[in-house]
């Protein structure tokens, strides 16, 4: 499973709101449902694109997510610790290239996860944490 990015695209002449989710399989633009506040019109987002790839999200718990710099980031709840390990194994492969805590996206999904499990001090104290166990 990868990260999802979910993230609002205001209406245009031709298309109403909308949010697309993407990942590197694949990206969906859903109508944005005025009767859905924010956070659930991009966990509706995030869930038609896991729908669309045929992700079989019954053998994972919900999904979970925070904000960073105007977008979404998702990951599987039971599969936490995996994306994060995930993550730091592909940039140490030098791609992409330098430290991994240079990158918003990854501090985002470190602090998106580190949340979701009840921790709410700095993404490096969560994996220091973490690693301590």
């Amino acid at each position: 499973m990868q990260a999802i990015r979910t993230k609002y695209h205001g209406p245009t002449d031709t298309k109403g709101s909308r949010i697309s989710a993407q990942c590197e399989a694949g990206r969906i633009y859903v109508s944005y449902d005025h009767a859905l506040n924010i956070y659930g019109n991009h966990k509706a987002a995030c869930d038609a694109l896991v729908k669309k790839l045929g992700w079989d999200a019954d053998h994972y718990d919900d999904m979970v997510g925070g904000e960073f710099d105007g977008a979404h980031y998702w990951v599987f709840d039971d599969k936490r610790l995996k994306a994060i390990d995930a993550w730091v194994q592909f940039t140490r492969k030098g791609t992409p290239t330098g430290n991994p805590w240079s990158k918003p996206e990854f501090r985002a999904l470190v602090e998106c996860v580190a949340r979701s499990q009840g921790f709410y001090g700095t993404a490096l104290d969560f994996v220091d944490k973490r690693d301590g166990e």
